[in-house]
This record gives structure tokens, sequence and C-alpha cells, in this order.
């Protein structure tokens, strides 16, 4: 099999079926897929278990969250090249076909992405903005993967992703034990030492889980602050500041995240000790200072400024 696909499952029951039949329905044949149910408690394994494909291997495994999962199917895989795919999620029918033709067309590179959409809680969908100024030609390698992903969306997706088997065993993996900014941790210990080919279509679908917009209320917290110290430790490993800059404001982009879900939980002190730390790597970041200023504004006039911002964005997207 020259991919193998990995799709960790937690209780989706309402959308596994479609998902993997978006694998099943690929224009290119040759893959194994392993599905590795995290103890889900509804309907789901009885629900796959109805589909018939002799590539299916099915791996079911007490709750550990989708990093043991990812692992878990990491680990029993028997093919070089990796694919991910959330459970949610779904591929176009070219996907894996314009993957095996980037593998090809650039053996010195150990990932592999292409272009994403999101789709929207309210069934919009809008195609992932990428800054390509730091990648050769269309379909090209991605030079500098921390200034694309602070200058434009994020550039690498789990289900728009392929990468080398054993420089995922080399991270030792996905990180077990964080529950948000896993994949943003594990892209950047991987772009530091791999060279990224990436295509610019869009070939996978990623649903949005919770509504992230501005005006909303956040479901969940980045407490845990794993995530920035390993990124901390990746800046201080550079001996040769290859990334020094990039990788800075990467890390800055990481607090920034951190301190706007603060500010749109109105939790004013979080949001300015995230703000700060923001700052201090990334001291020209615009929109910090302004989430910070509007921080200390009343909630009347946050929730004017939030529903402004949001109409210049919808605008932007039609």
């Amino acid at each position: 099999m020259f991919f193998s696909v990995i799709i960790p499952i937690y209780n989706k029951e309402k959308e596994i079926k479609s998902t993997l039949y978006s694998v099943l329905n690929q224009t290119f044949s040759d893959y194994e897929i392993i599905l590795v149910d995290d103890g889900s408690t509804d309907n789901s394994i009885s629900i796959i278990k109805e589909i018939q494909d002799s590539r299916i291997k099915f791996i079911n495994q007490k709750n550990q969250g989708v990093s043991a999962a990812r692992n878990t199917g990491i680990k029993n895989s028997s093919s070089d090249y990796i694919a991910f795919l959330d459970a949610d999620d779904k591929w176009e029918r070219t996907y894996l076909e314009e993957q095996y033709k980037l593998i090809h067309k650039y053996p010195q590179c150990n990932i592999f992405a292409t272009n994403y959409y999101y789709l929207y809680t309210s069934g919009k969908k809008v195609a992932n903005k990428i800054n390509y100024s730091n990648v050769i030609k269309e379909n090209g390698i991605l030079e500098n993967y921390f200034e694309t992903a602070v200058n434009s969306q994020p550039p690498i997706c789990t289900s728009a992703v392929i990468i080398k088997k054993s420089q995922l065993d080399a991270i030792g993996g996905f990180p077990v034990g964080i529950t948000s900014g896993e994949d943003l941790l594990t892209w950047a210990k991987l772009a530091y030492n791999n060279k990224i080919a990436i295509s610019s279509k869009c070939l996978s679908t990623y649903i949005l889980r919770e509504d992230i917009e501005l005006t909303s209320k956040p479901t969940r917290f980045f407490d845990n602050n794993f995530v920035e110290k390993e990124l901390i430790k990746l800046l201080k490993y550079d001996p040769h500041y290859k990334y020094k800059s990039s990788l800075r404001k990467y890390i800055g982009l990481w607090f920034k995240i951190k301190s706007s879900i603060f500010f749109r939980a109105h939790r004013t002190k979080e949001c300015w000790i995230y703000g700060c730390k923001s700052i201090y790597y990334n001291p020209t970041d615009i929109k910090q200072y302004i989430i910070l200023i509007l921080s200390l504004m009343p909630q009347c006039i946050q929730n004017r400024a939030k529903k402004y911002y949001q109409s210049i964005k919808t605008r932007k997207t039609e």
C-alpha cells in the first residue's frame, strides 16, 4: 500500500459514513484505511462495520484523545506515507492522486499538503486563504512555513496533509495529554527540519466544529502551557537562527490566539497576560494592540466593534 489513511473516531455516527466514502471513492486506490475508535459510546462502530472493504483495518482503544488515536494508527500503519483525515472532514475524489503527484515531483520533501475549504456551521463553504509568496510556482515547495502561517490562514490542516512516517517517528508522533494546539505544535516541529511540498488546489473540506468568529463566545480555553513551552524550546534550539524571526512571530501568533479567546470571553486579565506575551514575540502585530485596547472598553463598545469587524470580514468572503 502506498498510503496509510488514519481516521481517529470518537462519537461520529452522523458523519463517519460519508467521511469514509470520501476515501473509498478516491481516483487513486493504492492505500489502506486505519480506523481508530477512541472509545466511542454511540453507534459509530456498528456503522463502520457495515462497510466491507479489504483495505479497511479497525482498531478499538479506550478513550485517550485524538493524539493518542492518531499515534495508534501510525504505529499500526504499513506504508511510508501517512495521510490523516478527521472523522467528520471530507476529501475531494482526486486528493490522494494529487498528493501522489507531489510526492514524485518533490522527492526531497517529507511533508505534502494541499489547500482546503472551511465548512461553517451555517453551511457556507470558503476556500482557505494562503499567502503563496514563499512558494515556488503553483505547486511547489513552501520555503518558510512559519512566515506563511503568520501572514495567512494555516497552510497545513490535519485533513489535508501527508507525512513521511519516519519523520512522525522522529518527533514522537502527536503530543498526548493536550486538547488544543496539538496540531499546531506538530506542524511546527515537522516544518523545522523538513521541506514542505504544497498544492494550491482545495481538495479537502475542514468542518469548523465550533463558531470561532470574534462575535461568538469560546467553548474551550487553551489554559495548558505545554504548546508554548515546546515552541519556545524550538526557538532556543535553533543554533543557526534560520527561522529566528519567523518562529518568534509564530510563537506570537499562538499567544494572540489565546489572547483573543479570552477577549471573546470578556476575561480581561488573561487577555492581557497572553496579549503582552504575543507583543513580546511579535511587536509589529497591530491587531494584537487593537484587541488589548478594546478589552478595556465597556462591553457595549466591544460588541459594536466586533460586529463591525465581522461585517467587513463577511463582505470579503462573499
